[in-house]
């Protein structure tokens, strides 16, 4: 994210400032983002969630991707970050994940609910990660199985990446 902000790589920032681990990054350290000696602290990754709308997201992943490898889970997270940030969603974790287009959940575990099944430690942690700016989904806004869905419109979108079972897309 601090790449992105300031129009550089994260290669360029690790070599700049002699980072070790890139995914160590606290908020307040002064990172410089330029040759010229230009720093700026590194500040919160983004807004705060309540409990409750942390254990709904965590729910959400556990029972979309709970046997997906933890980098897919991840991505399930990002994506639905992803949907938060754009303006074609609802601005809220609960408002993505709770939505209905038509007649259509956007989630199955909603419509099933497999969402009221207690989430894994491991899909908290990928919440987590997501939350801190982890993005392995490239942007996705969705992401399917193929092996479990037909559905002509989502696999007419721009994929980004496949992780395990799931197609990411925009």
């Amino acid at each position: 994210l601090i790449s992105q902000r300031y129009n550089t790589t994260v290669a360029s920032l690790v070599s700049l400032n002699n980072i070790t681990n890139p995914d160590a990054i606290e908020a307040g350290q002064v990172i410089k983002v330029s040759g010229d000696g230009a720093s700026t602290p590194v500040t919160s990754p983004g807004p705060s969630y309540s409990a409750s709308e942390l254990d709904l997201f965590a729910r959400l992943v556990s029972s979309e991707a709970s046997w997906e490898p933890f980098q897919g889970q991840v991505a399930v997270a990002a994506s639905v970050l992803n949907r938060v940030a754009s303006s074609t969603y609802p601005n809220t974790i609960s408002g993505v994940i709770n939505q209905v287009v038509g007649s259509s959940y956007q989630y199955s575990p909603v419509l099933d609910g497999r969402i009221n099944l207690p989430a894994s430690e491991s899909a908290r942690k990928a919440v987590q990660e997501a939350i801190n700016g982890s993005d392995p989904s490239l942007g996705a806004t969705g992401f399917y199985n193929p092996r479990k869905t037909s559905n002509q419109w989502v696999r007419s979108q721009p994929v980004t990446t496949t992780i395990g079972n799931h197609v990411f897309f925009k």
